[in-house]
């Protein structure tokens, strides 16, 4: 699997976004997901990486993210990405990189401090879709959605 333009592909992709800290042992590619209605006209998507622990992985797989188990962090309780594999990486060893429909630049809330409000709903009554931290105020990039549909797994 080593040898594939796709493993190389990824690897590569991770090892960049890392600063050469990680890199792949293995690539998966996930068939039979898709983005929803939602993430499909609202926006470019973005390619991020979600960290998670390996007993989520099944889960992930056969069925896509689930808001029901959505990560209750310090943006609300939301699916959580990031450019930064080290940033996902410290959520959890296992790796996946997915498509994020984050809508554009004006539909994206650009945090200035943490706070626990963000929902889907608050999101929407605003026109937003996407919520986002950068390095300069926090130390780290992520993004974060609050809606399935708006994300899909693509490798694992």
């Amino acid at each position: 699997q080593k040898q594939t333009g796709r493993f190389k592909e990824v690897n590569d992709f991770l090892r960049r976004a890392s600063k050469g800290q990680l890199s792949a042992e293995r690539v998966w590619f996930i068939h039979g997901h898709f983005l929803g209605e939602t993430a499909m006209v609202h926006g470019p998507k973005s390619v991020l990486f979600h960290g998670t622990h390996s007993s989520t992985i099944d889960s992930i797989v056969k069925t896509g993210f689930d808001d029901e188990y959505s990560h209750d962090g310090k943006f609300g309780r939301g699916l959580y990405f990031s450019p930064e594999a080290l940033t996902s990486y410290g959520y959890g060893h296992e790796l996946f990189l997915c498509e994020v429909a984050l809508g554009t630049e004006e539909q994206r809330i650009t945090a200035k401090e943490c706070s626990s409000e963000y929902d889907w709903q608050g999101l929407l009554q605003q026109s937003k879709r996407s919520v986002q931290c950068h390095a300069d105020t926090f130390g780290q990039e992520e993004r974060i959605v609050y809606h399935c549909t708006q994300c899909k797994p693509v490798y694992l």
